[in-house]
């Protein structure tokens, strides 16, 4: 008894002891049994096979991004009439139209055709002591007849002035060489070679919607239709610029060589 009464402290930690060891040495058991109940439960619990998902139908939303991407401008102009109020005419044989139809866009150019600056040697006038010689001048852009003026060498006027002649017969010359008035280098005009060049040009024009027909137009000349008045500002060989009376707006127009 004395010897348990003096030792019984190390015999409580070496029973102690004794229970930790073996707690630890069944641990593992434990934790084995434990992971084994785990599985059991998610064998009961999870379905051994998921059924996946059905895929979503996203045409909707991708028609709506397509669009997002590529928006639909709003047409303010145009053919419909929402913004832009239609002002109707009466024509001469009592039908009606949109005045827009009526406006420059409407003209059609038939023809257009080039004027000449044409200069002739005609014919050697005046006497043996004061040799004149005649040229006609035809300036398409002015008129349509020809001009028919004297002149001697040296001598100038509002058209031309005769340089000199070509040939050693001056009642005969083979040739005369001449400036034109605004020229700068003298042109050579024989009776057989006259001198043309073009320096403008006339068009036809007609606008279906009024049924009205303008011919040989040249610039600076005037066309009335759609209860507008347009000067014409130039003629090329390929179009007509007009302005608006009004506001000096200008159009040009495309002379179309089928519309011959």
């Amino acid at each position: 008894m004395q010897f348990l009464k003096a030792h019984y402290e190390k015999f409580i930690l070496s029973i102690v002891l004794l229970g930790l060891a073996a707690a630890a040495a069944l641990m593992p058991l434990k934790v084995s049994q434990e992971v084994e109940k785990e599985k059991a439960r998610e064998d009961i619990l999870l379905p051994k096979t998921v059924k996946p998902l059905n895929p979503i139908d996203l045409a909707t939303n991708e028609q709506s991004l397509a669009r997002v991407a590529q928006p639909k401008r709003v047409t303010l102009a145009g053919e419909h009439n929402l913004f832009n109020p239609v002002r109707w005419q009466r024509n001469l044989d009592g039908s009606i139209y949109r005045a827009r139809d009526a406006g420059p866009g409407a003209l059609e150019i038939t023809n257009i055709r080039p004027l000449y600056l044409r200069v002739e040697f005609d014919q050697v006038t005046g006497t043996a002591q004061d040799i004149r010689y005649r040229l006609q001048v035809l300036n398409e852009v002015r008129s349509s007849r020809p001009s028919p003026r004297d002149a001697g060498v040296g001598d100038g006027n509002n058209m031309f002035e005769i340089q000199k002649i070509v040939g050693t017969d001056p009642a005969s010359p083979e040739a005369l060489e001449v400036l034109l008035a605004g020229d700068k280098q003298p042109v050579r005009i024989s009776k057989q070679q006259p001198y043309e060049r073009v320096i403008g040009f006339a068009a036809d024009i007609s606008h279906p919607v009024e049924k009205r027909q303008w011919k040989d137009q040249r610039a600076k000349d005037q066309l009335t239709f759609g209860g507008e008045t347009y000067n014409i500002v130039a003629i090329t060989a390929s179009e007509v610029v007009l302005s608006a009376k009004s506001n000096k707006k200008q159009t040009v127009l495309e002379f179309k060589t089928s519309a011959k």
